[in-house]
């Protein structure tokens, strides 16, 4: 029975603080330090963090499998030779896999520098302050523009800004969606963008992660407590990620920011 507790907790943890703009990583390494609260074995934390992708999925399905077709369509014109111009879809498409990449190269070669920050409360409370800062700006951002009317240098540098996310205190939404405003983006789409770039950055993350798992020689089951804390992620993600995306467009991020500003002293204070 306190294991069921304990998963649908963990679900609700990981569905909240994933995608609301605060920092899971920050927060989680101030809890480590505060409470004693321990990380989940590495199997459990995957599979919950497959569980807030499938919010994801589920939240822009009709985007997703829109892209998917817009960019097969595009390949099969460039084997066709077709010089038919590219649409706003296609272009979203290219740009997500575009911004993709420096987030990856930023994750592969930094990874162990940014986790070794997570013990430093003094730098996470700073990083809390820097993201507390960029949501309050974002509110008075009012872009007019699809992200398909920049050039490709604007995901580039949301991918960019997406990779330093992994710092503990920096959050991934709030960043990437500050910097897709910050270009005259249009906030419902910097939001769309930035959930839909989280994606391959999700998945990649997950496929290394089940990896780790498997040369860790860690236990891979699938406990009915695991399955309920997984469906607990999914479903308070859903609800978390509708919930912010609603606070977006009403320019009330600074909620947010107030909330951040009063961790960020907290956590300065913690030894």
């Amino acid at each position: 029975m306190i294991e069921f507790l304990k998963m649908i907790l963990m679900g609700i943890i990981q569905g909240t603080s994933e995608f609301l703009p605060i920092s899971s990583s920050g927060h989680l390494a101030v809890l480590e330090r505060v409470l004693g609260f321990e990380e989940p074995g590495l199997f459990i934390a995957q599979m919950l963090h497959f569980g807030t992708f499938l919010s994801v999925l589920f939240v822009f399905r009709k985007d997703v499998l829109n892209l998917i077709k817009e960019f097969i369509n595009l390949i099969v014109n460039l084997f066709k030779k077709d010089r038919q111009k590219i649409n706003g879809d296609q272009k979203i498409a290219l740009y997500i896999i575009v911004a993709s990449i420096p987030t990856a190269i930023i994750g592969v070669a930094f990874k162990d520098t940014f986790e070794s920050f997570y013990n430093n409360m003094r730098f996470i409370s700073v990083m809390f302050l820097i993201t507390a800062v960029l949501l309050y700006f974002t509110d008075y951002f009012a872009g007019n523009k699809n992200i398909y009317d920049v050039n490709i240098f604007g995901p580039i540098g949301i991918g960019m800004v997406q990779g330093l996310a992994i710092l503990p205190g920096i959050s991934r939404s709030g960043s990437t969606i500050f910097a897709a405003t910050s270009i005259d983006i249009k906030k419902s789409e910097a939001a769309k963008f930035s959930f839909l770039l989280s994606l391959p950055a999700t998945f990649g993350a997950f496929i290394f992660g089940i990896r780790d798992v498997v040369r860790a020689g860690e236990s891979a089951s699938f406990s009915f407590p695991l399955i309920v804390g997984v469906i607990v992620s999914f479903v308070v993600g859903v609800l978390s990620l509708k919930f912010l995306l609603d606070l977006i467009n009403k320019n009330k991020l600074k909620y947010f920011s107030a909330y951040l500003l009063v961790i960020a002293i907290i956590t300065f204070f913690i030894k």
